[in-house]
């Protein structure tokens, strides 16, 4: 089924920007994971005497960074699908079929060419 028809004489645009930071993605996400656990495991690592109230301290610092990795996560994602609809955009352009709105005449139609009363 053929859904959408090529418009005859597009022109695609040229791609920019939007490609290449599709191509960064991987990468950013593994940034956006990577850093905050390696910043997590050295606020472990440099803690000082293991306590109750540095316990403490260390698990909401844990939590904070696993927010910002979320943030960064969703802030990511939103990119991705910004540059994926600029790249479609983009792309050659189509025609769908038109739809006629019930009670209005169509070209062709019989009576088409009269005004309404």
């Amino acid at each position: 089924m053929n859904w959408f028809h090529k418009l005859p004489g597009a022109q695609r645009s040229p791609y920019g920007l939007e490609c290449r930071i599709l191509r960064q993605i991987p990468r950013l996400l593994v940034a956006a994971i990577a850093l905050p656990a390696m910043v997590s495991l050295l606020a472990r690592l440099w803690a000082g005497e293991p306590g109750e109230a540095q316990d403490r301290q260390l698990q909401v610092f844990d939590f904070l960074m696993l927010g910002l990795a979320g943030t960064a996560l969703w802030l990511i994602a939103a990119l991705c699908l910004v540059c994926v609809i600029i790249w479609v955009m983009k792309g050659p352009a189509y025609v769908a079929d038109a739809y006629y709105l019930p009670g209005t005449r169509r070209a062709g139609a019989p009576g088409a060419g009269a005004e309404s009363p």
